[in-house]
């Protein structure tokens, strides 16, 4: 564990820092040459982001600083903060129903 994963781990609930790494971990970066490693992997810290990014980094096997596309791999994640429900026509409140 990196200083900086040690500093979120300790600050934080154990159930959160739980969460906190299984999250960084479905976040993968990958470099052109298609080596990917998790951002927990890697030393990083990802959490709650929803958005892929692109980051320069640099590549292991390639030993090359190169931009890497990070990407989540897991496609049944919820948020973090919770079971966030997408309002819908079925579960909106009849009050606030379009007439």
């Amino acid at each position: 564990m990196t200083l900086v994963q040690d500093i979120f781990a300790r600050a934080m609930p154990q159930a959160l820092a739980t969460q906190m790494e299984s999250e960084a971990r479905a976040w993968i970066a990958r470099c052109a040459c298609g080596f990917g490693q998790s951002m927990w992997e890697r030393g990083g810290v990802r959490w709650g982001g929803s958005e892929r990014l692109r980051q320069v980094l640099k590549c292991p096997p390639c030993h090359a600083f190169t931009v890497h596309l990070v990407t989540r791999e897991q496609s049944d994640h919820k948020p973090h903060w919770g079971n966030a429900t997408a309002v819908t026509e079925k579960n909106r409140h009849p009050s606030t129903s379009p007439s």
